[in-house]
This record gives C-alpha cells, structure tokens and sequence, in this order.
C-alpha cells in the first residue's frame, strides 16, 4: 500500500482502477493511517536547523469537494449523499543530529556574530482566471523575481474550485495552441511553444 495514497492512473482520473483502490480505504467511514513528507520550502533544502529555532506550521486541509470523488455514486443514488473528509489525528516526526562538544561550541560562537543563513528555493502557486471563449491571454505572473522554472497546468474552473463528481488534477490542454513567456524584454523559450493536438505534435511541452 503506498504510504501517501498516491496510485498510478490506470485509465481515467474519475473512476479507474487506482481511484477504487484509494475508495477502498475509506469504505463504511473507514479511518486509514497515511506518512508524507511535508513539501514546504524549509524542508527541501538539504541543511539542518540550528537549536533553538522556533518553526510554527499550520496544516488547513482543503475542502472535501476538493479532496473527495463519488465518480457516479451520486447518480446512483435518489437522495444526494454528503461526504466529509476528516483528520482525525497527526504527528510530526523530526530527527535529530547530536552533534560533538566542540563542533556545538564553534558553531554557538558563529551565531554570535553572524545569523544562520539558509539558501532556500521559493515555491509559489498562482491561479488565473481564463474566461470562456477567449483566444488570447496575458497575464503579469510576478512583479519582483524571475522564477527558475514555471510549470502550467490547465484544469476547468469546477475542478479547482472542488467538484466531488470530478478529480482537481484533471487536466486537459483545451486547445491551446501557443504560450511563450517575456521577462526582462526576453522571450523564454527563443522559439514559443506551439502545439498541434489532432497531429500529435506536443510533446516538447512535456520535457521539464
């Protein structure tokens, strides 16, 4: 059983073989033991945290039409039936380094003269807002940094807003023909993406 829930598609995102394994863990209101890794910026940088270092984290669950998938059960059924995802418990599990005498006092006495620095790589997720029926958007993505790398992905306004008969991570290309990005006068990539679907001439927007 993955620790994480996280089972391959096997055909479609609403009703495939993996979403009736992950349906199975949670049958007759079930309760079902997970383990992740916190995927926050602080935690993906490789160094340690010094002592004393006071980190506070909030974990908000998202909406259950957001989380959860009947995929046709509601169909089936005369009265609508309401569904609730709850965490019913949750642990953090930190290691920790004991470090030699000498190795704490040289570093106690770095501090005191110098802050720890930690080289850390921002992750941001920005939504926009395509209305239907447009051929051309524009949008200003950030004012201050050039990011390193943006990934895009399309799903319908239902999907991101929480739909339980449908997967958020539905995405879908919707036609989209070109996308090219400006920063600092610059057109990243040199030569934009251009896609033609009934051809099957796409693949080059797939390469990360």
């Amino acid at each position: 059983m993955p620790l994480d829930t996280f089972y391959n598609n096997t055909s479609t995102q609403e009703g495939g073989l993996d979403t009736i394994e992950r349906r199975r863990l949670f049958e007759n209101s079930k309760t079902a033991q997970f383990i992740a890794k916190l995927d926050a910026d602080i935690f993906n940088q490789p160094l340690y945290l010094i002592n004393h270092c006071e980190v506070d984290i909030e974990i908000i669950p998202n909406d259950s039409r957001f989380v959860l998938m009947t995929f046709g059960l509601q169909n089936a059924m005369e009265v609508a039936t309401r569904y609730h995802f709850e965490v019913v418990n949750m642990k953090l599990y930190v290691k920790k380094v004991d470090l030699m005498d000498g190795l704490a006092l040289d570093i106690a006495k770095r501090l005191e003269t110098k802050p720890a620095r930690y080289s850390i790589r921002k992750t941001m997720m920005k939504p926009l807002f395509i209305s239907q029926g447009r051929y051309e958007f524009n949008a200003n993505l950030f004012m201050d940094q050039i990011p390193r790398r943006i990934t895009l992905g399309l799903v319908s306004n239902s999907d991101y807003v929480g739909d339980i008969k449908r997967s958020p991570f539905n995405f879908h290309h919707f036609n989209v023909r070109e996308i090219s990005i400006i920063a600092n006068g610059r057109n990243y990539p040199q030569a934009p993406y251009d896609f033609d679907y009934e051809n099957g001439k796409y693949v080059r927007a797939l390469m990360i």
